[in-house]
């Protein structure tokens, strides 16, 4: 059961119509003097009660509430040291207001400043610390400057350590932002996290945990229940979510199961679509986990990639027929030099221009891994390295893996599952392959892929305590 701590502070403000605080703040929409009513100066005023309520199990966030004797808008500021300084403004009439904040950092003095009818009232508290399971992360090097804005998503697996899984936001400096560590019970090996608008979607391992939905606030506001999938949880454009589960072998001519991408209704939990590799795709050799898929990216309605670690390959796929319109790898439809040929893969992404930029994990005859970008002719059927990124000195991160494409052009690759001894590391590159920002995780630690996203500052809570999307 979560713990709340709440600490109070009750100011009387008595001040004339012209003196009082105007009744809008920025980050959001302001109303106009005329809509609230300034107190009279010529009677006493009551004050603002400002309550602060903490979660232990969550210290990176906190819940401001302040209430007055007059209904109007109300407005919030959070302020902790140099590094924050938020506003929020709800223009929702009422006496009482809340915003429920996320993004602090642990350690941080904060204070609240928050007024309803130029009304204002104050709170302080400290950040509290973060729980002793979380792995010290580093920044061995960053140029703010040269990088994507945003932060990182990860989800941090201590591997062989029993502990459980951590969903976790970091900054640019490495510092935990936001952080769940009751997602699961279980290691959270294979698993993947993608951010929306209502907290963190995380991709169960199979038999282990059901894909969930964690909440801002740690809740759990869906589950899939009885749906057992591993390596990739997809959003499609309709809002669907694109999973990976294993296959029943009766189901293949070979009588050797393969993956199936299944198209998952989240209000009904129901499959509404699938595709299952064998029916359109024959291996030269089949074998337990001969495909051993691990990435999904819809390509609209249309189409998708699917990502096959195991056949060192990336499939095209027609959504409509299930047609494999193409097979990108080794002994695939593309020629390729062998220079060029990448192994393991994960993390596949189709760029604009019909580029596709992937990870390639390598092999234990090539033990090192890089990102790749491969420009396709899919008329004369050749494909060819045009970008690449291998850090100095080598790292084999001989499992998981990402490449993403950032919105100035850089790209983040999760170099997340490595051999004992190394250290898992996430590189932002530039396009020349300059390392522009590194995270470093300690021994044992790892992540099967990472994001570049915007972490919410916080939301306005309605009058029923839901937050304002």
């Amino acid at each position: 059961m979560r713990c709340l701590v709440s600490i109070v502070l009750l100011i009387t403000v008595s001040c004339a119509p012209t003196d009082c605080p105007d009744d809008s703040h920025q980050g959001g929409s302001t109303t106009p003097a005329s809509e609230t009513t300034p107190p009279d100066p010529s009677q006493p005023t009551e004050g603002l009660t400002v309550e602060v309520e903490l979660d232990p199990e969550h210290p990176l966030t906190a819940t401001v509430r302040w209430s007055g004797p007059e209904a109007g808008a109300g407005d919030l500021q959070v302020q902790c040291g140099d590094a924050i300084d938020l506003s929020f403004h709800d223009p929702e009439h009422r006496q009482s207001h809340g915003v429920f904040v996320i993004g602090l950092i642990s350690g941080s003095a904060c204070e609240a400043i928050a007024t309803i009818a130029g009304l204002e009232g104050t709170a302080s508290w400290t950040v509290g610390d973060l729980p002793s399971n979380l792995p010290q992360l580093e920044v061995p090097r960053s140029d703010p400057g040269a990088m994507a804005p945003g932060m990182t998503l990860i989800n941090l697996i201590g591997m062989g350590s029993g502990l459980p899984m951590v969903v976790a936001v970091v900054d640019e400096q490495g510092r935990y932002r936001w952080f769940d560590d009751q997602v699961t019970d279980g290691s959270g090996l294979d698993n993947v996290t993608r951010m929306v608008p209502e907290g963190i979607l995380v991709g169960g391992q199979m038999g282990e945990f059901p894909p969930t939905l964690v909440g801002w606030r740690g809740d759990k506001l869906w589950q899939g229940v009885g749906i057992e999938m591993h390596h990739e949880i997809a959003i499609d454009d309709d809002g669907d979510y694109l999973v990976l589960a294993k296959g029943d072998p009766a189901a293949c001519p070979d009588g050797v199961s393969s993956d199936v991408v299944e198209e998952i209704d989240p209000a009904t939990g129901q499959t509404v679509w699938s595709w299952r590799i064998c029916e359109h795709y024959q291996p030269l050799d089949a074998w337990e986990d001969w495909d051993h898929l691990n990435a999904i990216e819809p390509l609209g309605p249309d189409a998708m990639l699917v990502s096959s670690r195991h056949q060192n390959a990336v499939f095209k796929v027609d959504r409509h027929s299930g047609e494999v319109l193409w097979k990108l790898g080794q002994d695939g439809d593309f020629a390729l030099s062998e220079a060029d040929t990448f192994y393991n893969n994960h993390g596949p992404e189709m760029q604009p221009d019909g580029r596709v930029l992937l990870f390639d994990n390598g092999h234990d005859g090539r033990p090192h891994s890089r990102l790749l970008e491969l420009e396709l002719d899919e008329v004369a059927r050749t494909a060819e390295v045009v970008w690449s990124f291998r850090p100095d000195p080598d790292i084999y991160a001989w499992a998981w893996g990402d490449a993403d494409r950032l919105a100035n052009g850089n790209t983040l690759g999760t170099f997340g599952h490595v051999l004992e001894g190394e250290r898992a590391r996430v590189f932002e590159v530039n396009a020349d392959s300059e390392v522009v920002w590194e995270l470093s995780y300690p021994d044992g630690w790892g992540s099967y892929r990472a994001d570049r996203v915007e972490l919410p500052e916080g939301f306005v809570l309605d009058a029923a305590d839901g937050l304002v999307f």
